[in-house]
């Protein structure tokens, strides 16, 4: 059995020789009435209809092979990459500087009941030294903002008692500023 585009290359050849009532009922029978008009344009058209076809199919090939050198320099690349990687822990084991931070680690893990309370003693005495400097930063800090607040609360609670609400005290205390300003 011969294939479509073999029938159709024959039809290619005698298509010219063919009068348009012929044209038109060959494209009825290939195509059927729907498609009978993209028929007769594909039939006109047949020279360009091949040029294109075998144009695509030489740039698939073009497509592959860009695709192929591509992959091959990604590969390339992740290859280089992979043997620096394995030269350079193979460099790290070998100098030693792995053991000896796993020995360190290990050393320190097991005199933790020696270590601990060294640290413990030694920060702490360095806390008791500093302590009075930290706290008077901190008063710098925060001192006078805590004490207002302070101070504010204890008029609030003395109103309460007198029966005054938290906005009459606001009220008193905006007033209080503006005369002072």
């Amino acid at each position: 059995m011969r294939g479509f585009d073999e029938v159709l290359d024959d039809l290619a050849e005698k298509w010219d020789n063919l009068n348009d009532v012929e044209q038109n009922a060959v494209a009825t029978a290939m195509a059927g009435v729907r498609q009978r008009n993209q028929f007769l344009a594909l039939m006109q058209n047949y020279d360009q209809y091949k040029e294109s076809l075998e144009s695509s199919r030489t740039s698939s090939g073009t497509a592959d092979e860009k695709y192929a050198a591509v992959m091959d320099s990604i590969a390339t690349s992740m290859q280089r990459i992979q043997t620096a990687w394995e030269g350079f822990t193979q460099k790290l084991q070998a100098s030693g500087f792995v053991k000896g931070f796993f020995e360190a680690i290990a050393g320190v893990v097991e005199n933790m009941n020696v270590i601990l309370p060294v640290m413990v003693s030694f920060l702490s005495t360095i806390l008791v030294k500093q302590l009075p400097a930290l706290g008077a930063k901190i008063d710098d800090l925060f001192g006078q903002p805590i004490r207002k607040f302070g101070s504010e609360a204890k008029e609030l609670f003395k109103g309460k008692k007198e029966g005054k609400t938290a906005a009459d005290y606001y009220k008193e205390s905006s007033e209080e500023r503006l005369r002072k300003a």
